[in-house]
């Protein structure tokens, strides 16, 4: 995969605009059975995308936990 997206001088991450992209998808699709199942549209999205948040904010800090020594000296890196 290539580490950039270039448009001109525009240099887009493409690791960045997948994760980006995954989600706005995903987030439409769950929208779009909501309507089809005849359901609160605006609850299951919210419970969808309240879930995508918290599997990204878990995802990392499981990586955290399993690199603990790499961001022990320096804690604001656990954000970056």
């Amino acid at each position: 995969m290539l580490p950039a997206f270039n448009i001109g001088s525009l240099a887009i991450p493409t690791a960045g605009l997948v994760l980006i992209l995954g989600a706005w998808f995903s987030l439409d699709a769950v929208e779009r059975a909501a309507r089809l199942t005849q359901q609160n549209g605006e609850t299951v999205y919210g419970m969808a995308a309240l879930s995508l948040l918290t599997g990204l904010v878990g995802a990392r800090l499981i990586f955290v936990w399993r690199f603990w020594p790499a961001f022990a000296d320096n804690w604001v890196s656990i954000v970056w």
